[in-house]
């Protein structure tokens, strides 16, 4: 449970700024006239090294976690 409620926190911290790196980093790639948004995209210096380790985490523990559960539904079923 510690995991899960750590995963759960932690996404919603990452997900605004998760999104706003995908929206900008698509729109500066869609056109030219979006290069301004590059401040925003690089929000800053350790932006991506915060993000990224932010996704491993939240990659391993929702795989932990989505076994844990289908190990337990496994286990509760009747006749197993």
């Amino acid at each position: 449970m510690l995991v899960r409620r750590i995963h759960i926190i932690i996404g919603i911290i990452l997900a605004p700024f998760i999104f706003i790196t995908a929206l900008t980093g698509a729109l500066i790639l869609i056109t030219d006239r979006f290069w301004e948004l590059l401040k925003w995209h690089s929000w800053f210096k350790w932006g991506g090294i915060v993000i990224g380790i932010g996704l491993l985490f939240l990659v391993s523990s929702g795989i932990s976690a989505y076994i844990r559960t289908t190990l337990r539904k496994k286990r509760s079923k009747p006749g197993s």
